[in-house]
């Protein structure tokens, strides 16, 4: 039995160097981050081979919402690293 494989696409997350399989839109660890709600309508329209040319409305739609996801909760944990950086640097210059 041999095995195929398929080239890989970098991570949509914002932000992410991992490279996902060429059929898949995040890593796995992405993936999963992804609330179930998410992820169910997505895999419910996957069609293999699908590309964006091809893929259905509700495909689309989807994965618009996955991404919208990723987008904010990537921004959230931006705005939450700053925050947490300058409350270390003014504690530095209180003691």
């Amino acid at each position: 039995m041999s095995r195929r494989y398929v080239s890989a696409g970098r991570c949509a997350w914002p932000g992410c160097p991992v490279t996902a399989r060429r059929d898949c839109l995040m890593c796995a660890r992405h993936w999963t981050a992804l609330p179930k709600r998410l992820r169910a309508p997505a895999w419910e329209h996957y069609v293999p081979g699908q590309d964006l040319a091809t893929a259905t409305p509700e495909y689309r739609e989807a994965l618009a919402a996955a991404l919208d996801y990723a987008r904010r909760a990537n921004a959230d944990a931006g705005r939450q690293a700053a925050l947490e950086a300058e409350m270390r640097s003014r504690q530095g210059t209180l003691w």
